[in-house]
């Protein structure tokens, strides 16, 4: 690829003339959807919102009959039947909360960029996390049973059942940190390492690195922030306020032809471009200079995307 192709603007110019020169693309029409209504109707259908409040409470009332009383039930005559039903009944809401976040989660993979999946999602998210908190107690305190006791409790019916899950959980016993730290940890997934996969993994960017002589290489950012936006006065005013806010690339709308239909209405593309030199970079410098810009066309993003009023 030669230098002038990666960043003089021309080039640019010469293919938006060749893509408009070209045949119009075919129109596929309606594309195929997943069908989630084996699960729930729709995102805010009674039967989603009953069964999160529904989760919550029993959260809520398990935390309320089992937290501190586990290895008192171990040790009693029916500790077999008694921590079977205390694992029964754990299984079920995990099972109901699996349910309503793997809901949660693939309306939101149906179209990433709709701002009304992406608050169910973050809504749906951040209440289950703050529910499943009441469940954490559970397994921190089977573990904290002796292992002669439970292996007692596990050697007869019912609970025998269970003994590959609760063998399973018990490896982590050597790694299990005091309560609060684990309850710590569990809040804070929310805005932790799963909140930093899910900026990312909504953020689409080329990333090139062209030799302009030796010794010297330029490397390309660019970042789609918002696709098809309605162009209008206000989305003009926002791209030249974050054109003139960003310190780290430069924000542009690429304007796309309405078409030849009489009420057909333009759109738009918004584009975050940052090119630097490379050279002299460590590997942690640079990493750390592309997750910044990358973390500022995504709050660019959000900015755009945000649906009125939020």
């Amino acid at each position: 690829m030669r230098p002038s192709e990666a960043f003089f603007p021309s080039t640019l110019v010469r293919q938006r003339a060749a893509t408009a020169a070209r045949p119009a693309a075919r129109n596929l029409g309606r594309l195929p959807e997943w069908d989630l209504s084996h699960l729930y109707p729709s995102m805010d259908s009674p039967e989603f919102a009953n069964d999160l409040a529904g989760a919550e409470a029993a959260c809520k009332s398990f935390a309320e009959t089992y937290r501190g009383r586990l290895d008192g039930l171990a040790r009693g005559e029916d500790a077999s039947i008694a921590v079977c039903e205390a694992v029964a009944r754990y299984e079920a809401i995990e099972d109901l909360l699996g349910r309503l976040m793997s809901y949660a989660g693939l309306v939101y993979s149906g179209d990433t960029t709709d701002p009304k999946r992406m608050k169910f999602y973050g809504d749906t998210q951040e209440r289950l996390t703050a529910a499943s908190s009441e469940l954490l107690f559970f397994a921190l305190e089977l573990n904290r049973i002796d292992d002669a006791v439970m292996d007692q409790a596990m050697s007869r019916e019912p609970l025998a059942r269970y003994r590959p899950w609760l063998e399973d959980l018990r490896k982590d016993k050597p790694y299990q940190l005091e309560d609060k730290i684990e309850q710590l940890f569990h809040e804070k997934s929310v805005t932790g390492r799963a909140a930093w996969n899910r900026l990312f993994d909504e953020t689409i960017a080329s990333l090139r690195v062209v030799a302009i002589a030796e010794g010297l290489e330029m490397v390309s950012l660019t970042q789609v922030l918002a696709w098809d936006l309605p162009v209008d006065t206000k989305l003009r005013n926002k791209v030249a306020r974050h054109a003139r806010d960003t310190l780290l690339g430069t924000v542009s709308l690429v304007e796309k032809s309405a078409g030849a239909k009489r009420n057909s209405k333009k759109s738009g593309d918004v584009l975050l471009r940052y090119n630097f030199p490379g050279a002299g970079l460590t590997d942690d410098a640079l990493r750390t200079l592309i997750l910044l810009v990358l973390g500022t066309g995504a709050d660019i993003r959000r900015d755009l995307t945000a649906a009125p009023g939020a």
